[in-house]
């Protein structure tokens, strides 16, 4: 890559590390305080799983796609062309990290769904 553009490489890195940090978590809680205060109008019960599986199927395609992209920068001699696949590797990588914040979210929503139809079913004294 270009020397011109190593301060982007700094700029990505940050972005990838708040989301990491912040995005993630900040996404897998609001999706789980939603569902443990029962505010959630658009998900019913059983669309946790479907919304959590899919958000995974995303996530392995994503990284599937960064992969080969990192492959195609690695044989790239052209810095322009370089930094756009970058950065599409890039942006790729930090959605994977927000689908994974659903995917947590997604799980801890049927966790508490089957926590719930547990405490419901048990035999009480």
């Amino acid at each position: 890559m270009d020397a011109r553009f190593y301060w982007l490489l700094r700029v990505g890195e940050t972005f990838e590390l708040a989301t990491l940090l912040v995005g993630m978590p900040a996404l897998s809680f609001a999706l789980s305080f939603a569902a443990w205060r029962g505010r959630s109008e658009f998900f019913a019960s059983g669309r946790y799983r479907v919304a959590g599986v899919l958000s995974f199927v995303a996530i392995v395609l994503l990284l599937v796609i960064a992969r080969s992209m990192m492959l195609v920068i690695a044989q790239s001699t052209n810095s322009y062309e370089t930094v756009a696949l970058w950065l599409l590797q890039e942006s790729s990588f930090v959605l994977a990290l927000l689908l994974f914040g659903v995917v947590m979210g997604c799980g801890f929503c049927e966790f508490l769904r089957m926590w719930r139809w547990h405490r419901r079913t048990s035999l009480r004294k």
